[in-house]
């Protein structure tokens, strides 16, 4: 469907304004009146005052300290987060034994076998040399027990 209004060829488009010409008809004084040649000579005083004003070049510097004001922000925003999370992290205990023995009896649910195959030889000689048994406690524990078959045959 076409937007452009065609005329009737009958009539005007529009029936409700009185036809006028621009160049037969007198017009209306909107009040503005330039004087004669007024723009015949407009560029050359232009010009003529452009030439006579000096032009100051101004550096722009709110750029440079914006950019300044930014690194300072962000340097003095390391220098009072960095010591508090430093902090934080040091403050942090470690972990004692008794927590550590606790936790894994209880919530890791591993026996003695899988505790075991985690110890390498550095770990063993450490509990040997923590808790010294002698041959003979070896013996009466071996005695006393009632599956002694399953350990021997293992």
């Amino acid at each position: 469907m076409s937007r452009n209004i065609k005329p009737k060829p009958d009539g005007p488009v529009y029936p409700h304004m009185k036809p006028f010409q621009l160049d037969s008809d007198p017009t209306t004084y909107d009040g503005f009146r330039v004087p004669d040649g007024y723009f015949d000579s407009l560029t050359d005083r232009v010009f003529d005052r452009l030439e006579a004003t000096p032009v100051e070049v101004t550096r722009k510097r709110y750029g440079r300290r914006r950019n300044w004001y930014a690194a300072v922000a962000a340097v003095a925003l390391l220098a009072l987060v960095v010591p508090f999370a430093w902090q934080q992290f040091a403050a942090s205990a470690p972990i004692d034994d008794t927590t550590l023995e606790n936790y894994l009896n209880d919530e890791a649910n591993l026996n003695s076998y899988e505790v075991g195959e985690l110890l390498d030889e550095h770990d063993i000689s450490h509990l040997e040399a923590q808790l010294p048994v002698d041959d003979q406690a070896i013996e009466d524990a071996l005695y006393q027990n009632a599956n002694l078959e399953n350990y021997i045959a293992d």
